[in-house]
């Protein structure tokens, strides 16, 4: 620890006691948990952002659509200004829908279902009555979602700075105690560089394993694709790059472009960061000043896509698909183990 998280240390004490006594009550069924006739799969984590879940959300959707299967995806929403449950729609911006779950809809809006609801509870319902041939449902950011009870439950964590190194908020960035692993069906550890060796898993999943005897430990990476322009007929890629970037943790993302571009500015935002007129400004005088093009993730691309000001101007997304370096088959197998048939031709009354 550091002389700062010692000051706030009391405070994670509180908050570490309230999260102990929620889960128990959840686990006691004080608090009640539901389950539904679907397919409930949860991808979280413990600690608060940047652990990769956008990416395995779009890992397991193409997934399940490749097996033909019939998957919806469910988003809190986080940022958007609307409330309650809603279906995306192409009508729908990241104010109505959120940064992530319109990046979502964009790429598989025409293939799955996509919705947003705070309470997934009553958010899953509205799903399986609007499409009862639905089969899996993939739950954003739900490990903390108590009040719903997932049939396969993922719980990510990052190589740089794996839970089991991290302190209760807010000394550290864990959202609960780390005893919370327990609840996973599965770990997986992602960011994981392509250069990780056999001893540095089997040191990982050593300490996981010290929480929860038995738990299946995975390894993946991130692997960026070609860029992507923003918009019909996008400009021509150039070698000096505009960065921009509002992720929780943007560490990577930098680091690949480096590696490909001569990076002239790196403009790094708060994580779901509602760009503004000003924002944009900026990047617009760095593009002029410098001859570069613009280059961000597509959950921001999605944002700043709808300033007409940057269609005269090179700008791309840099596509990111999750890697398995090991345990990819024993996780699709954990993960297939759990699924159901569910018969919902219920009888007329």
């Amino acid at each position: 620890m550091v002389w700062w998280q010692f000051i706030l240390f009391p405070f994670a004490i509180l908050y570490d006691w309230i999260t102990r006594w929620r889960n128990q009550w959840y686990d006691r069924g004080i608090f009640p948990s539901f389950e539904f006739d679907a397919n409930v799969i949860s991808v979280g984590n413990l600690s608060a952002g940047g652990t990769g879940k956008t990416p395995m959300v779009e890992y397991l959707t193409r997934y399940f659509l490749k097996q033909e299967r019939n998957v919806a995806v469910l988003s809190r929403g986080y940022g958007r200004k609307t409330s309650g449950f809603r279906f995306a729609t192409a009508q729908d911006t990241a104010r109505t829908l959120g940064d992530e779950p319109l990046a979502y809809f964009q790429q598989f809006g025409k293939k799955a279902v996509v919705a947003v609801g705070e309470e997934r509870v009553l958010a899953i319902p509205e799903i399986l009555g609007a499409y009862p041939e639905n089969e899996v449902i993939v739950l954003d950011d739900a490990f903390q979602h108590r009040p719903v009870q997932p049939g396969f439950s993922i719980l990510l964590t990052t190589f740089d700075r794996p839970f089991y190194t991290d302190f209760v908020l807010p000394s550290g960035r864990l959202r609960e105690n780390r005893s919370g692993v327990s609840r996973a069906d599965v770990v997986v550890v992602t960011k994981c560089p392509q250069t990780m060796t056999h001893e540095q898993q089997q040191e990982i999943r050593q300490k996981i394993q010290a929480l929860h005897a038995g738990m299946p430990v995975c390894f993946a990476g991130l692997k960026y694709q070609q860029l992507v322009p923003f918009f019909d007929g996008g400009k021509s890629e150039r070698t000096k790059v505009l960065a921009v970037s509002a992720l929780a943790n943007d560490r990577l993302f930098l680091e690949f472009l480096q590696g490909e571009y001569t990076v002239v500015e790196h403009l790094s935002f708060a994580d779901h960061h509602p760009f503004r007129e000003r924002d944009v400004s900026r990047m617009v005088q760095w593009m002029e000043r410098e001859g570069a093009m613009l280059v961000c993730t597509q959950k921001d691309a999605v944002k700043l896509s709808e300033f007409p000001v940057l269609k005269n101007y090179p700008c791309f997304y840099l596509p990111v698909e999750v890697v398995f370096l090991q345990g990819e088959e024993k996780f699709l197998d954990l993960m297939e183990s759990s699924l159901k048939v569910y018969d919902r031709n219920y009888p007329a009354l």
